[in-house]
């Protein structure tokens, strides 16, 4: 019916017209967006194909997705399974299926991929908004729409700039390898290799090495809040920091919770209650610096290698220390370590105050030596740049602190700082069970176990068992006089407190570290037997062959003194000293295993008898002599021998004492010589390296672990210990040497014919 209205029949010819223009309208946008799609589903295949085909790169084939390898930290334990630290490329740990928590699982899917197990690694539902948000905005921080199993395409095959269409490029690559990765791999595979990648800053990779950074504890052990926190930190491990940006970090954890009440993981009163709680740290850094016994770490590392070549060449394989996950077990006991970690820093940190107080009052007569030092250090530099002041961090003894200062400053700071060596062995199987190098790897990496330093009278056990062995008995007796031996330059030994005459018995001149006896023993036994006799027990320098060896001239390290002592102890039997248990890979597979028959070849160093006999006599060093402090000022109970040792002008400060178990050693001083306490009474190695030594100890027997060691007793023969005990020490007591009138006597020195004239 044909409308008669004008009206009305204007409107109808209006709304045809709209109607064509709008189906013209609509055909046009749906013509365009066909042809959008027509072009990008064909860009798309394309594309697909021209990444099969490798134009972009190298992909990984079947066999390469099968055995995923990525560098793996090689794990170094003590022998109470305690770990130390680590050596790697990547500070990254794996981790096994059984090992992932749920609530790690929960909160990776809540806020990375809800829907993982419904998909094959591509989820098309997000296609969309990383096509609009990726293609058509170009935001290369696009996310949202990769799945888990393309993330970590990504974590295992970085992105790569293109010319032109890296991000498409890029999305599409990891897409093709997700849809590989889930042809190889179960889903609970998937979420493993994933969890084992992802980085959470501080050059720490994987789940597992992120938990023990951050709170100190293993996946399994961690809680939600724990959990939601480390999964929040993918999005951006530096930005979210919970130890550089706490509130960054609780921020995010929190939404990390939300999702997961989203998805009815969390009630809404669960994660209301858990985002109320702060975020709560066990930060836990092991690096090069820090962590238990870094200077055994380091020097552990060319021994290690060493071990890994021996390894693949007898396997044909090529284990890397760094990067094949390594699980290597050492002899060291962790609170051994921990008990000698705190007793030198603890001793050190009091006796530095003495020392500082003796150099600024000495300062006018030293500042010349240490600005030398400080000189030959700052070498190159202009005297603008070493007085240029600008914060540093420093070493302090109760921590690190900032402090303005100079380049020579900071090195006169640290010249000045006394430094410490100790070590501690077990007497029968010559494991090491703790190593101190010093008093701060970070700041201080010369390794005072192995550094050479006089040892002064902790030689002269050497010396005793000598004359022991040439049929001198511990009550046999000597003039304690002055000696000038002609022979050797007039070399007239002294003794350290300047009192001489009557007589003193062989145990007693060992017991009081009397100068003028030891280095008439040494004459009288032959220095090349003395010599001998010391590398026999395990000293591996040269030794100098002259008479003042006795009271200590050579220079040796602790390591070589404490390997000596062993023998002392183990009555003459000597022991290689081990550090390496064994190494296993990253399966548990043994690799190696230390040889567990460590004694030395040939015979003991001395006879029974002898050996008997010297530590008896040592252990009066301890009862009545230069170390007896251990009894009256440190009480400590049970059987112990040892010998103390200063150096001249007090520049090193020795201790090495053992008991039926255990055998140890310290050295106190500063890093040069020049450095030193001004008088005897302070830098005499009774006070600066025998007190910790004895807090070492005290701290030991307190631990029911190790208390039994004190009851422990030396096997010697009952005739032995009565003939020692006997003996007196001396007959008469010394005087000063102004009341002492010398003797003319005549000897044969060492090596010569010619007789000489000296005063005794």
């Amino acid at each position: 019916m044909k409308t008669s209205h004008p009206i009305l029949r204007k409107l109808s010819i209006r709304w045809r017209y709209l109607i064509r223009r709008n189906n013209k309208l609509l055909t046009i946008t749906a013509g365009f967006f066909l042809a959008l799609l027509v072009t990008s589903s064909l860009a798309f295949f394309v594309t697909i194909a021209l990444i099969e085909l490798e134009v972009f790169g190298p992909m990984p084939d079947k066999r390469e997705l099968m055995t995923i390898d990525h560098p793996l930290a090689t794990e170094l334990y003590t022998a109470d399974s305690v770990l130390m630290g680590k050596f790697y490329i990547q500070n990254r740990l794996d981790m096994y299926p059984n090992e992932i928590p749920e609530s790690i699982i929960q909160a990776l899917l809540a806020t990375e991929d809800i829907r993982f197990y419904s998909h094959h690694g591509i989820d098309f539902r997000s296609l969309g908004r990383v096509f609009v948000k990726s293609i058509l905005m170009g935001d290369p921080n696009s996310g949202g729409g990769s799945t888990i199993t393309q993330q970590l395409a990504k974590n295992l095959y970085p992105r790569q700039d293109y010319m032109f269409g890296s991000i498409v490029i890029n999305k599409l690559r990891e897409m093709v390898l997700a849809y590989e990765l889930e042809r190889i791999y179960t889903k609970r595979e998937l979420l493993v290799l994933y969890l084992n990648t992802v980085p959470f800053g501080e050059d720490t990779y994987g789940l597992k090495a992120g938990a023990f950074r951050y709170f100190g504890k293993s996946p399994e052990k961690l809680n939600a809040q724990e959990a939601a926190l480390l999964i929040g930190m993918l999005k951006g491990p530096s930005y979210y920091s919970p130890r550089l940006h706490g509130d960054r970090a609780m921020e995010r954890r929190n939404v990390v919770l939300g999702q997961m009440a989203k998805y009815d993981i969390l009630s809404e009163a669960e994660k209301d209650s858990l985002s109320e709680l702060p975020v709560e740290l066990n930060y836990t850094l092991l690096s090069n610096s820090n962590g238990i016994a870094p200077y055994l770490r380091a020097h552990l590392k060319t021994e290690l290698q060493d071990i890994i070549k021996e390894v693949n060449n007898s396997q044909d394989a090529s284990y890397n220390l760094e990067a094949d996950g390594l699980k290597i077990y050492t002899t060291i006991n962790s609170k051994m370590q921990f008990y000698a970690e705190n007793a030198v820093h603890k001793h050190l940190a009091s006796i530095q105050k003495v020392l500082n107080r003796e150099l600024a009052r000495d300062s006018w007569n030293r500042k010349s030596d240490l600005e030398r030092l400080a000189e030959q250090k700052l070498k190159g530099m202009s005297k603008e740049e070493q007085e240029t002041k600008k914060m540093v961090r420093v070493f302090d003894w109760n921590g690190e602190k900032d402090s303005l200062m100079s380049p020579k400053e900071l090195v006169l700071h640290n010249l000045r700082m006394l430094n410490a060596g100790f070590m501690a062995m077990d007497s029968r199987t010559g494991e090491i069970k703790a190593w101190v190098g010093g008093i701060n790897y970070k700041h201080f990496q010369y390794d005072h176990v192995l550094a050479k330093r006089q040892v002064g009278s902790t030689f002269k056990p050497f010396v005793y068992l000598s004359a022991l062995e040439h049929g001198y008995g511990p009550d046999d007796l000597f003039v304690n006089d002055t000696v000038s031996y002609a022979a050797y330059d007039n070399w007239t030994p002294k003794n350290a407190d300047n009192q001489y005459g009557g007589m003193y018995t062989l145990k007693g001149a060992l017991t009081h570290s009397v100068n003028t006896v030891s280095a008439n023993l040494i004459l009288k036994t032959g220095i090349s037997n003395v010599c001998q006799l010391a590398q026999h027990a395990g000293i591996e320098t040269r030794l100098p062959h002259v008479p003042s060896l006795a009271l200590g001239t050579a220079e040796l390290s602790l390591f070589e003194l404490v390997r000596a002592y062993q023998s002392f102890a183990n009555m003459g039997v000597p022991v290689k000293p081990q550090l390496i248990k064994s190494v296993a890979d990253r399966n548990g597979e043994l690799l190696y295993a230390a040889n567990t028959n460590t004694t030395a070849k040939g015979d003991s160093i001395a006879s029974r008898e002898s050996m008997e006999t010297i530590v008896e006599m040592m252990k009066n060093v301890v009862d009545r002599g230069t170390a007896r402090s251990l009894r009256y000022r440190y009480g400590l109970k049970g059987e112990i021998a040892g010998k103390t040792g200063t150096t001249q002008n007090q520049a090193d400060g020795w201790f090495v004492g053992f008991t039926p178990d255990l055998v140890a050693g310290v050295w106190v001083g500063a890093e040069y010589p020049a450095v030193h306490f001004r008088s005897l009474r302070y830098g005499q190695g009774a006070y600066t390296a025998l007190p910790v030594w004895a807090n070492f100890f005290k701290e030991l027997y307190s631990d029911q672990e190790f208390k039994q060691m004190a009851s422990a007793k030396f096997a010697i023969s009952d005739s032995v210990r009565v003939r020692v005990s006997e003996s007196a020490d001396y007959i008469q007591a010394p005087t000063m040497e102004d009341e002492l009138q010398p003797k003319q006597v005549k000897i044969v020195a060492e090596n010569t014919m010619a007789t000489s004239m000296i005063s005794q």
